[in-house]
């Protein structure tokens, strides 16, 4: 579940056009939002043997202690993908998908690297102390990337649970 994709479409329904400025400014959306989209995809798709991935989750502290509470809640493990890569790479990335998006933009693309930078250190610290974090260099084409990331998941069995 990617939560950007689903602010995307809570955008285009939410009538006060808040979510939309939000995202073209590059800033987080609030953590209760977040954190309710999140447990709502939960609550739909977890099951004991279902996993879920979540893509843009938790991007603040607040947010992964959080996500160890719903961890914990469903007696599932965490693993974390960090996908290492350079910020110009990204940035051309970024500037080179064809999605169209209104905060694919150099301005925006900034502020969220400031946001990420401000917030990483944090996050990365806690990700090592509670979870399992797995690191991936994403300085490659993606197919070998994706490939991995399924091994490096294969490794580290996904399916266990929390101890």
């Amino acid at each position: 579940m990617g939560t950007g994709e689903e602010f995307r479409k809570l955008e285009k329904n939410h009538t006060h056009g808040i979510i939309k400025r939000i995202i073209t400014e590059g800033k987080l959306v609030p953590d209760f939002l977040v954190e309710s989209i999140v447990g709502n995809a939960m609550m739909k798709e977890m099951t004991s043997k279902n996993h879920l991935i979540l893509n843009g989750f938790p991007r603040t502290l607040a947010q992964a202690q959080k996500l160890s509470e719903m961890a914990l809640f469903y007696n599932k493990k965490v693993k974390v993908i960090y996908i290492k890569i350079p910020q110009e790479e990204a940035i051309k990335r970024i500037m080179n998908r064809a999605s169209g998006r209104a905060d694919d933009n150099e301005e925006t693309i900034k502020k969220r690297f400031e946001v990420f930078e401000k917030e990483n250190t944090l996050l990365e610290d806690y990700f090592k102390s509670n979870f399992d974090l797995i690191y991936i260099d994403g300085n490659d084409e993606k197919h070998k990337v994706h490939k991995k990331i399924v091994k490096a998941l294969e490794m580290n069995k996904v399916g266990d649970k929390k101890k």
